[in-house]
């Protein structure tokens, strides 16, 4: 990948080949794509899907995917500029949104819950842990 420059415009886009395409079955594919970023801060927060709702924009096509999936159009970069990362999560559970919302600071527990043993109930206990100091 290039270098990423202040105010430039990017997509956030899926690709695969016919060939990867053909191999994938429904029993391996993931079917909910989910895009996080944690800052330069620790903070963590939902790029992906937008509004923080699972919707059909945010579950692969079952039948036939494209070898192209337009995630997120005509995003700036803006400051403050710093280190940050992209996180790309894919499952074949659905995974609420607000899970992907930590913040960079102990909290006094988390901000949901989902099913035991789900994505959703990992990422939500993530939220309410202590650094360990």
């Amino acid at each position: 990948m290039g270098k990423i420059v202040g105010g430039e415009v990017y997509d956030f886009v899926l690709t695969s080949t016919p060939e990867r395409l053909k191999e994938a079955t429904e029993s391996s594919m993931p079917q909910w794509v989910y895009v996080a970023t944690i800052n330069q801060h620790g903070e963590m927060n939902v790029v992906f899907p937008e509004h923080y709702n699972n919707t059909s924009a945010n579950r692969l096509p079952r039948d036939s995917a494209p070898a192209e999936i337009v995630l997120l159009q005509r995003r700036r970069v803006d400051e403050p500029y710093g280190t940050d990362t992209l996180i790309l999560l894919t499952s074949q559970e659905e995974v609420d949104p607000a899970a992907l919302q930590i913040d960079p600071v102990l909290t006094r527990g988390s901000k949901g819950s989902g099913p035991k043993g789900s994505v959703t109930a990992l990422l939500f206990r993530m939220q309410g842990a202590s650094r360990g100091f």
